[in-house]
Formats: C-alpha cells, sequence, structure tokens
C-alpha cells in the first residue's frame, strides 16, 4: 500500500493517509478506520489523554447528515475552563446543550426526559374507578405517622434521591390534593348554598314577624 505509512515533511503522520493533515491522520476506505489500545493484564489504567494548554474536545461527525450549524452532525465533547460540556457545532455562548461543573451542578439547554421509574407511585391512577382513595382524613393520619407524604417516602436531608421516582411520586400526591381540594370545594359550595337558603328563611321570618307586629300595633290603638 503506497499510503500504508507515509511522514510528511512536517512532522505529520499518516496511516493509510498520502497527505496526513493532522499529527496523526488514519484514513480507511474498507470500513476498518479505526483505532484500538488494548491493555490485557488486570489493573485499572487510564488510557487515553488529551491535554492542551486551553480549550480541549473531540469531536464525533456523522458526515452522512448534512453540513450546517445545529444540524447534529458533529457533537463536540470538551473541557472548557473546568467545565464538561457538550455541544454540537459551531456551539458558541448560549448555545451549549449540556454544561457540568466540578460541584456537580448540570445546565440543559433543552428538556429532561426520563424513561425509568417516573410513576412510580401511581400518578394518574388515582383517576381510576377502582383506586381505594383514602379520605380527607385517613391521609392527614397517615401523613402525620409517618412524617412525609404517604406516597411519596421519606426523603433523608442531603441524601442522593431518584428524581424520577420521586417526581412521578410528587405527581401523584399533588393529584391526591387537588382531588381533596375539589372534595372541599363541593363541600363549601353546598355550605354556602345551605347559608342562603337559612337566609332566605330568615329573611321570611322577620317579614311576617314585622308584619305581625304592625297588626298587633294597629290592634292596640283601636
Amino acid at each position: 500500500m503506497t499510503n500504508a505509512l507515509r511522514i510528511a515533511n512536517d512532522g505529520n503522520v499518516g496511516l493509510g493517509a498520502g497527505v496526513p493533515s493532522v499529527g496523526l491522520h488514519v484514513q480507511r476506505g474498507d470500513g476498518n478506520g479505526a483505532i484500538l489500545i488494548e491493555e490485557t493484564s488486570a489493573g485499572t489504567l487510564g488510557q487515553m489523554t488529551l491535554r492542551n494548554n486551553g480549550i480541549t474536545f473531540f469531536t464525533l461527525e456523522d458526515t452522512s447528515i448534512a453540513a450546517g450549524d445545529n444540524t447534529g452532525r458533529a457533537w463536540n465533547f470538551q473541557n472548557q475552563a473546568g467545565t464538561f460540556r457538550v455541544t454540537t457545532a459551531p456551539g458558541g455562548p448560549g448555545e451549549i446543550e449540556m454544561i457540568l461543573t466540578p460541584a456537580g451542578d448540570m445546565t440543559i439547554k433543552g428538556s429532561l426526559t426520563t424513561g425509568g421509574g417516573t410513576c412510580g407511585g401511581g400518578c394518574d391512577a388515582v383517576f381510576s374507578d377502582d383506586y381505594d382513595l383514602p379520605t380527607i382524613a385517613e391521609h392527614q393520619a397517615q401523613m402525620w405517622a409517618a412524617g412525609h407524604l404517604p406516597n411519596v417516602g421519606p426523603t433523608v436531608e442531603n441524601e442522593p434521591i431518584n428524581v424520577s421516582d420521586k417526581l412521578g411520586r410528587m405527581l401523584n400526591e399533588l393529584e391526591h390534593a387537588h382531588i381533596y381540594i375539589g372534595q372541599l370545594h363541593d363541600r363549601l359550595s353546598e355550605s354556602e348554598t345551605e347559608k342562603a337558603d337559612l337566609r332566605a328563611i330568615i329573611a321570611d321570618q322577620n317579614a311576617r314577624l314585622a308584619r305581625l307586629e304592625a297588626a298587633v300595633t294597629a290592634l292596640s290603638a283601636e
């Protein structure tokens, strides 16, 4: 193979590349353009280091995708100012898809969708006819006895939590709360209706009493 190994005048090395464009340029056209680093002994070993006196990154590029900004053709994984960043080209301020700080804080540009255990607490099951919905008093008793919302479970301070599972359980308790709010609203509406009826009865009785008093006064005047 003519270009099996090519060392250019500028020191660039090509493996299969006739004109190597970087320090080490591997080029194949037979589906084998890959690099394997293999250590067969046991133990922990850092097998790849990318070092630069400044921002450093590596790129995953799918050339079957049309070129253009934010097309997803190329994704960069980079260390920038001590933060780990994932972005699709060209990146830039406000265009970083994910940022992870050394403190473990993560910022993402878009939405977060999870698929594991998100509705462990039942979620929309509370609206099913066969759901055993506790009364407000029963739920309150369970809550105070356990020291936490029954379906949310305990949340230990400063300890890791399963956000996906906890979110589903919180949704379940939120739906309980809205059902209870609806029940209390119905009771309040019934109470207001009863009070209005009582006010009407009292007003009618007061009117009758006034007429009776007027009649008595008229008789007394004769």
